[in-house]
């Protein structure tokens, strides 16, 4: 739907990260907003972007106006390349897989904590972590 937009305006006042700027980068679609949650930073370096520094109708409407006279499409979408769901997923599978590493008990480690171990135990009763890989691809 974006890319059939000319630009995106945002004029809302109280926004933490709106999730439309970053829809509107990936889509390089130029943006006009008031200072408002991140989108100062979002837009940062961004040429065809405007930030407008108060929401008088007459300063949003000039930098529409400029906005749709420069008639191009921007650069943003390598902005948000990062927010892309399958680097998040990587980033957070890769986060668990050193959680779990790094938390398995050598059993030196846990007689010095000073867990019990019964000699009753046999190798078939201890559970190990899940695999990832084969959780990930269920």
């Amino acid at each position: 739907m974006m890319y059939a937009c000319d630009l995106l305006v945002v004029t809302s006042l109280q926004e933490g990260s709106p999730t439309i700027v970053k829809e509107a980068l990936a889509c390089n679609l130029p943006i006009v907003s008031v200072m408002v949650g991140d989108v100062r930073d979002r837009l940062r370096g961004i040429d065809g972007c405007e930030l407008v520094f108060d929401d008088r109708p007459e300063t949003i409407a000039a930098a529409i106006e400029r906005t749709l006279r420069r008639d191009c499409r921007i650069n943003g979408r390598n902005t948000v390349k990062h927010l892309d769901e399958k680097v998040l997923v990587e980033k957070l599978v890769a986060i668990y897989r050193s959680v779990l590493l790094s938390s398995r008990p050598t059993p030196h480690v846990a007689a010095s904590q000073g867990a019990a171990v019964s000699k009753d135990c046999a190798a078939s009763d201890v559970h190990s972590a899940p695999d990832l890989d084969s959780a990930h691809t269920r």
